[in-house]
């Protein structure tokens, strides 16, 4: 038999792991793509989908549904690619 662990375990992350909230990344779709197929990225929105629309890897706009009152996510979600991409530095 196995030894047996006593007293507290140590677990990473929150606690619980449920209580953080990270809301979920868009999907990064070229002007290109997009532009192509307009109506069906239309349709995705309006379902829910988040939309960050790039240009040569720099975020230009974000498509989201009428109804999402999330457009503070959608700067910092912009400000964040960018950022990793070295088109911005973020502020010290």
């Amino acid at each position: 038999m196995g030894e047996r662990l006593s007293g507290t375990q140590e677990v990473a992350g929150s606690s619980p792991a449920s209580s953080t909230f990270a809301p979920p990344e868009p999907v990064r779709i070229g002007s290109n793509l997009i532009r192509d197929r307009l109506g069906d990225w239309c349709e995705r929105a309006a379902d829910g989908q988040e939309i960050l629309v790039t240009r040569r890897g720099k975020a230009l706009i974000g498509v989201l549904p009428a109804t999402a009152p999330r457009a503070d996510s959608w700067l910092q979600a912009a400000l964040r690619i960018n950022a990793s991409h070295g088109h911005l530095s973020p502020a010290a």
